[in-house]
C-alpha cells in the first residue's frame, strides 16, 4: 500500500536480496562455462596458508551474521607457504564453508581448520550436518547433481559449487576428500603441496 513505509522498505530490501541472489547464481554459470571450456586462467603465487584463511573468512562473515552458527577456525601460527590462485583457492574454500552452514545442523557448527604436513597443507571444513551416504561421496562432485532428499530440495543452490571446487583443486594439482555418514556430519579437505621457506616444494 502506498504511503506505508515501513512495506515499501521490506519490499526493497527482498527486491535487493533477490536481484543479489541471482546475479550470484548468473556469475557462477559464467565461471563454470569458462572452467569447463578451458577459457578460466588461473595464476598460481606464491602466499601463506594465513592469508588465504583470512580473505576466506572476510567473505564468509556476512553470511555467518546472518544465520546463528558457532563458527571455529584454527590456522597454525607459524607462517605456511603455498603456490595458489587465491581469489580461486578462497572461493573454493568459501564454497565448502557455505555449504556447511547451508547443510549443518541447527544450529550450524562449523570448524575450519589448516593441518599442515612436511608435503601437504590440508584445508578442512566440518560440519554437524546429517551426514552423506558412501554411495554418495564421488557424485556430489559432478555438476547439478544435489543429494535427492527433502532438506536438498528445501535449500537455494546452483549445483555447481562443489563441480567448482573440484575443477579448481584439479588447477592446484590437489585433491578433495570427503568424511561422512549419515548422523555423523561431513568434513571436506583441500589438500595442495606445500612450498617451503624459500619456496622449494
Amino acid at each position: 500500500r502506498r504511503g506505508d513505509v515501513e512495506a515499501e522498505d521490506k519490499c526493497i530490501e527482498g527486491l535487493a536480496r533477490e536481484s543479489m541472489r541471482l546475479q550470484e547464481l548468473i556469475d557462477r554459470l559464467l565461471d563454470w562455462g569458462r572452467m569447463e571450456s578451458g577459457r578460466k586462467e588461473f595464476t598460481l603465487e606464491r602466499t601463506t596458508v594465513q592469508d588465504v584463511v583470512q580473505k576466506t573468512n572476510a567473505a564468509f562473515a556476512p553470511l555467518l551474521e546472518r544465520r546463528r552458527a558457532t563458527f571455529h577456525v584454527d590456522v597454525p601460527d607459524e607462517e605456511v607457504f603455498i603456490e595458489a590462485d587465491r581469489a580461486a583457492l578462497c572461493d573454493a574454500l568459501l564454497n565448502l564453508l557455505t555449504n556447511a552452514i547451508k547443510y549443518g545442523g541447527d544450529p550450524p557448527e562449523i570448524r575450519f581448520s589448516v593441518e599442515v604436513g612436511p608435503k601437504e597443507v590440508r584445508f578442512v571444513v566440518k560440519d554437524n550436518g546429517q551426514g552423506l551416504a558412501k554411495r554418495e561421496h564421488s557424485r556430489i562432485f559432478e555438476k547439478f547433481y544435489r543429494v535427492d532428499d527433502r532438506l536438498s530440495r528445501e535449500r537455494e543452490g546452483s549445483g555447481l559449487g562443489l563441480a567448482i571446487v573440484k575443477h579448481v583443486v584439479r588447477a592446484h594439482r590437489g585433491r578433495v576428500e570427503v568424511e561422512s555418514a549419515p548422523g555423523q556430519g561431513s568434513a571436506f579437505s583441500v589438500v595442495i603441496s606445500r612450498k617451503g621457506q624459500h619456496g622449494d616444494a
